[in-house]
Formats: structure tokens, C-alpha cells, sequence
């Protein structure tokens, strides 16, 4: 019988950061800053603020800002919490309709990306629209998780 122990995403990055170093000091080298990610991409925005996207090579947490309808300014509802095992990430206190939110990714080191390309439910809904004919299942299951309606 196999066993197989789990560890935390937090425990799995100060493992590796453990090795990284004890690389670089077995070569010599000082340790050198881990690069910025690339940002990452929101793919679906759905009913309620549940979004969906792909992670960014080299992050280990994500923040999610919120632009509401008619405001000015991004408001960060998720800061540095969010991790590849958030996906999809629901918003605590979503709007219904109309939010905007975009994603950064965070290195180790505490080194942003730059956000990714903001999306929201509406713009999820009109891709749905724009989906070519010969693609009908694709669009309801796409059209479903727009609108949070269980298929």
C-alpha cells in the first residue's frame, strides 16, 4: 500500500525555495530574483461574479480587482489570496450584472504582472452570440455557465 502525503501550496513553495537556494550556493551564485509573470487571462466571467482563467508561469498567488458599473477605479476584492487551486474564483460580494475584474499575478518575491485584459458577464454572454452555428453544444454549456444555470 502506497502512501501519498499532501502538502499546502504554501509548504510546496518554501520547499522549493529551500532547494533553489541550496542549488544556487552549491554553484557559488548568489540567488537571483525570480522573473515577473506573464499576465494571466480571465477566460469566463459568470452570473454572480464567478470567474474562471489560466494562471501565469511562475505565480504563486493572484490578487482580483473589481470595476463596478459607472465607477472610475478598480477595487481590489481578492488581495494576494487567490492560487492556482482558486480556479474558478467566486466573488464574496458579486454584482449581478455589469462588474468588470481583472487578475494580477504575484512572484515570490512580491513582483506583480501586469493584469490581465479585464473581462466581465456580459462580454462572457456576447462571445456565446458570436459562436459559429456548427458549434451548438459548445454554446449552451458556454451559455450555462454565463448565467449560472446548472445543464
Amino acid at each position: 500500500m502506497a502512501i501519498t502525503l499532501v502538502n499546502s501550496a504554501e509548504d510546496m513553495v518554501d520547499r522549493a525555495q529551500r532547494l533553489r537556494g541550496h542549488a544556487y550556493a552549491m554553484a557559488g551564485q548568489p540567488v537571483p530574483k525570480h522573473k515577473t509573470p506573464p499576465a494571466p487571462a480571465i477566460t469566463l466571467v459568470g452570473f454572480a461574479g464567478l470567474a474562471a482563467g489560466r494562471g501565469s508561469a511562475g505565480a504563486v498567488r493572484y490578487s482580483v480587482e473589481r470595476l463596478d458599473p459607472g465607477a472610475r477605479e478598480w477595487k481590489t476584492v481578492c488581495d494576494r489570496r487567490a492560487t492556482d487551486s482558486d480556479d474558478p474564483w467566486i466573488d464574496p460580494h458579486p454584482l449581478p450584472f455589469g462588474a468588470r475584474y481583472r487578475v494580477t499575478a504575484w512572484n515570490t518575491d512580491g513582483i506583480p504582472s501586469l493584469p490581465s485584459t479585464a473581462k466581465s458577464s456580459v462580454a462572457a454572454r456576447l462571445d456565446v452570440i458570436r459562436c459559429d452555428s456548427d458549434n451548438t453544444a459548445r454554446k449552451a454549456s458556454v451559455l450555462s455557465i454565463a448565467l449560472g444555470i446548472a445543464t
